[in-house]
């Protein structure tokens, strides 16, 4: 084993299995020898891997992005995912990678150039006719006015219960359809899915409201506990049908709206921007959404407007009084609280207007008069 330089190259002589091989380490300039130095530790040990049989770093950067696409696409069949998914999967990840000719090559640069290319060309696989593919996340269903439309809706009970079930528990379509009945308790409100069934491949038991226990309960009937909560979840143009008859939208076409896409993934959607109007904290809803991470939960799934801001800052404690339109409209119309008043406070509770909170004191009760000394 040598390290020479060759012209302004620094250049490593190694010898395998009596086979004398030369090999440039890529590094410049007669000052660069240590540099030079780790190149060749890096080059000899992909030798010595490669001796070994072993894959190395080098095998992979030189291996043609699409054969590790194909290896990619049998490991999501052999994971469980039907030969459809796996396709449309690795479909997707070609057209990203279309004229990359080696793993080096992927760069962030040319994947955002792809990702332009491919968002303005849409889909183009045999058989679908050219479509610009949406940007655009899936719109909720405005919490509560619009969902409770599609709930009264004259469409069938399974339907309604599907929707109900995806709403206040945020089950994917996928999962809706791999429910089983012993899965569901409804004794203790819980739904409960296996690895296998869940996307992350992690159980998890998820609460049920008690509306949707009751609507469980009567839709059952004397169904076996292995058998399908639901014997079909809606495919989409079924969905879009079930929207136009709530009246949500106008026709199956105008599920793509201004704020994003009216389809099924919206009633999960509507179930994380439900947790954040209760105020429920971003780590708990996370959990019950099952994101790995709470900006996926905070920033694409929760879908707060104007009214929400309005409610949150109306909620400032600003130590004023209220005018006298907001204390008539509450029943106090100046007076001091009462014991037993609807607000659920005392005197003690609340920091007294009449004094600066300079002469208060927080106590485990609340703001409360300074002794006098």
């Amino acid at each position: 084993m040598a390290l020479y330089l060759r012209g302004k190259t620094w250049w490593v002589k190694y010898t395998v299995n009596g086979l004398s091989f030369r090999e440039s380490t890529g590094v410049k300039g007669r000052s660069n020898k240590d540099a030079a130095r780790i190149r060749e530790g890096d080059i000899l040990r992909d030798a010595a891997l490669r001796t070994a049989g072993a894959n190395t770093r080098r095998v992979t950067r030189e291996t043609p992005p699409l054969d590790l696409v194909e290896q990619y696409k049998a490991e999501l069949v052999r994971r469980g995912r039907t030969e459809e998914h796996a396709e449309k999967t690795a479909y997707r990840i070609r057209r990203l990678l279309q004229g990359i000719e080696r793993v080096e090559h992927v760069t962030p640069e040319r994947i955002r150039a792809a990702l332009s290319r491919v968002t303005e060309a849409g889909d183009t696989r045999e058989g679908h006719e050219p479509k610009p593919l949406s940007p655009k996340t899936a719109n909720d269903f405005r919490a509560c006015e619009q969902l409770g439309k599609l709930l009264a809706a004259e469409i069938p009970t399974e339907r309604r219960v599907c929707y109900l079930l995806a709403a206040t528990t945020g089950l994917r379509r996928s999962e809706l359809r791999a429910l089983r009945w012993h899965m569901v308790d409804l004794v203790t409100a819980t739904v409960t899915l296996p690895a296998r069934d869940a996307k992350n491949r992690r159980p998890v038991a998820l609460p049920l409201r008690k509306e949707v226990v009751e609507a469980l309960r009567s839709f059952r009937g004397k169904a076996e506990a292995e058998a399908p909560v639901f014997a079909a979840v809606p495919v989409t143009p079924t969905f879009y049908s079930d929207l136009v008859t709530a009246g949500i939208i106008e026709n199956e076409a105008a599920h793509e709206t201004a704020e994003g896409v009216l389809d099924f993934h919206g009633l999960r959607v509507t179930f994380a921007t439900s947790l954040a109007r209760a105020d429920v904290p971003l780590a708990l809803a996370q959990k019950l959404m099952r994101h790995s991470t709470p900006m996926l939960t905070a920033n694409v799934y929760t879908k707060l407007e104007l009214h929400d801001g309005r409610a949150a800052v109306a909620r400032i404690d600003t130590g004023t009084r209220p005018s006298p339109v907001e204390a008539r409209a509450t029943g106090t119309d100046g007076k001091p609280p009462q014991e037993g008043h609807k607000s659920g406070h005392t005197r003690t509770e609340g920091a007294p207007n009449s004094m600066s909170r300079a002469a208060l004191r927080m106590t485990p009760r609340g703001f409360e008069p300074l002794p006098e000394a």
